[in-house]
């Protein structure tokens, strides 16, 4: 949708499961190589084409920072709260079955998770421009989510 188009695809790089799914979409440049507007830059890479134009903003970017970001603001309002779970945790002698299904720990390791992944992301898939479009985007949606958060409160 950016104006970007994969070229340059080799035919034999193509699985026929793909080439039947977009028969339609791919276009023959000199009857060996093909190029598609359709298929993101991840496909192309992976089709062994290059991405030429436009801009594919990285969704697990957006999605990775956007949730574990939410995630930390909201713990942090609710640890720092009067029931302050985090003095729980260790004040009382509690069993390993009941640390490991605490909140906080519970939360500790979705965050952990959701960052691993994130970086997992970071150093296999886009490029940083693509990587950077996608912090950017989840970065105003945070700043909006925050605004309308104030503005309801208030």
């Amino acid at each position: 949708m950016t104006g970007g188009q994969c070229t340059n695809i080799e035919q034999s790089s193509i699985p026929a499961t793909l080439k039947s799914l977009f028969e339609n979409t791919l276009s023959t440049t000199n009857g060996q190589s093909f190029s598609s507007s359709f298929v993101s830059s991840a496909t192309c890479r992976r089709l062994k084409g290059s991405w030429e134009g436009g801009h594919d903003p990285s969704g697990h970017v957006f999605l990775l920072t956007l949730s574990s970001t939410l995630l930390i603001v909201e713990s942090i309002e609710l640890y720092t709260s009067e029931d302050n779970l985090v003095q729980e945790l260790f004040a009382k002698n509690l069993s390993w079955i009941q640390f490991i299904v605490h909140p906080i720990i519970l939360t500790l390791v979705v965050v952990l998770t959701g960052l691993n992944m994130l970086l997992m992301t970071i150093v296999k898939y886009h490029s940083l421009k693509e990587q950077l479009g996608g912090l950017s985007a989840a970065l105003v949606v945070i700043w909006m989510a925050n605004r309308i958060v104030k503005a309801l409160v208030l």
